[in-house]
């Protein structure tokens, strides 16, 4: 029995308040296995949302030494990448210990949307934006459910976001947080409020997402030169007016649009990494061009890659895991980032059969 083990990224849960992080993938993937005659099970771990990758990969670690005998596939989405790339090497920073037993039941690892080289939007939102607004953030999400009663809550929020400076109400961010937890069922609040916590008790995520501090740290990591690894890589159109047309004449989906061209603006600050010969030609077959600020929304694309390019979408941070327009699926999906990208179940489906398609090809017969 070979196991994959899909990871969050930063922000990430298994499933909260209704809202499950990669129901559609571990759809798609049971089904790519089972065409291909394979015992796999497809799990997702749960964990820690903005804690130091240090801490994330030792509880994945505790997570694949606890599943039952059978090699291992990582596949993480965004920071949950960056997890599966440190337990899987040789680092420094992790040493000896039970996490060295988790490395060796390793046999693939495929990275999907993740900021190798680091985030921009990192060190703004470890500047200006402070814990507060960052749980706040984290509530939206989980409300994502039910957006159009707290579309006035997106706009104050972003307006929060944007300049955290500008005078307030005292009360203000309390108010905020009161309009979202107002719709969230009794019995979820619990959860909630353990998750919420958990990001109050941990940040240390953010800092280390920085360019230039992650590049030098990820240096040190060593990745056996015989294991199986890729990426899986992203981006978002650029937003016009078409775009907003698409998006038709949901106030929520408009508020939730400008929030996402606001974030495709800061991480669209210049990156440039060095890549393969390979890697750029994959890219600009794909993609047709490659501007240096080309991203998803969230991280730039070329931070994203690492090793061999497995596949690219046009699609944003969120698409790419199932979080596209498509309320009458079910469960249904719900668009965190709506961003116009044209990503839909076929695109979706066509990324993850690729991402089967590349675990399989380390899934020998056991």
């Amino acid at each position: 029995m070979h196991h994959v083990v899909l990871i969050p990224g930063f922000f990430g849960f298994n499933a909260l308040a209704g809202v499950s992080y990669f129901s559609h993938v571990s759809a798609v993937l049971a089904e790519a296995f089972a065409d291909r005659d394979l015992e796999v099970a497809v799990e997702v771990f749960s964990t820690l949302p903005t804690s130091s990758l240090e801490q994330r990969a030792r509880r994945l670690a505790h997570f694949v030494t606890s599943r039952p005998p059978g090699p291992v596939h990582l596949v993480g989405h965004s920071t949950g990448g960056l997890d599966a790339r440190l337990l899987a090497s040789v680092a420094p920073e992790l040493g000896d210990g039970p996490w060295t037993d988790a490395r060796q039941r390793v046999r693939s690892v495929l990275t999907v949307a993740t900021p190798h080289r680091g985030a921009p939007l990192a060190e703004y939102f470890e500047e200006r934006a402070g814990a507060e607004l960052l749980k706040l953030l984290a509530l939206l999400a989980v409300r994502v459910t039910e957006l159009t009663p707290v579309s006035p809550v997106t706009a104050q929020l972003l307006r929060l976001i944007v300049d955290p400076d500008a005078p307030d109400p005292p009360d203000g961010l309390q108010r905020v947080k009161e309009r979202l937890y107002s719709g969230i069922a009794p019995a979820a609040r619990p959860a909630i409020a353990e998750y919420l916590a958990e990001i109050h008790r941990d940040q240390s995520l953010l800092p280390e997402l920085r360019p230039a501090r992650l590049a030098a740290r990820a240096a040190t990591w060593r990745l056996s030169r015989d294991m199986p690894h890729g990426c899986i890589v992203t981006q978002a159109r650029r937003p016009g007016i078409a775009a907003v047309a698409e998006l038709g004449l949901s106030p929520a989906r408009q508020a939730l649009h400008f929030v996402f061209r606001w974030l495709q603006g800061r991480a669209a600050q210049p990156h440039h990494p060095v890549l393969t010969s390979l890697q750029s030609d994959e890219l600009i077959r794909r993609f047709g061009s490659m501007a240096p600020n080309a991203n998803d929304g969230i991280v730039p694309t070329r931070s994203q890659v690492w090793g061999p390019v497995v596949d690219v979408a046009w699609a944003d941070h969120l698409d790419v895991v199932g979080h596209f327009h498509g309320p009458e699926d079910r469960p249904p999906r719900y668009d965190w980032l709506p961003s116009a990208s044209r990503f839909g179940r076929v695109e979706f489906e066509r990324v993850w059969n690729k991402a089967a398609a590349f675990i399989a090809g380390g899934c020998s017969p056991s």
